[in-house]
């Protein structure tokens, strides 16, 4: 598992949240008939923030994952690489 901090959450169904500088990542698991992937990742930047100004189309949120470990190190680059990570 990366350096990330989790935090899991209940609600209709389960889900967690990786905490950015200016964002949030949502993950959910996704029913097990989807064929885009097992977890769903979204981006919630901070309303006003740089980041939600600099996100666009280009940048793949939602992104679909099919492996837990996979995703979080992918999530991992991502925050690391936009300057990010906590």
């Amino acid at each position: 598992m990366s350096s990330l901090h989790v935090e899991k959450r209940y609600g209709a169904a389960i889900w967690w949240m990786v905490q950015g500088k200016e964002c949030e990542i949502s993950i959910e698991q996704r029913p097990h008939y989807c064929d885009r992937g097992n977890f769903i990742a979204k981006l919630h930047p901070t309303p006003g923030s740089k980041l939600a100004l600099e996100i666009d189309a280009h940048d793949g949120w939602p992104r679909y994952f099919f492996d837990w470990d996979r995703m979080f190190l992918e999530i991992e680059a991502w925050l690391k690489k936009r300057g990010q990570m906590p």
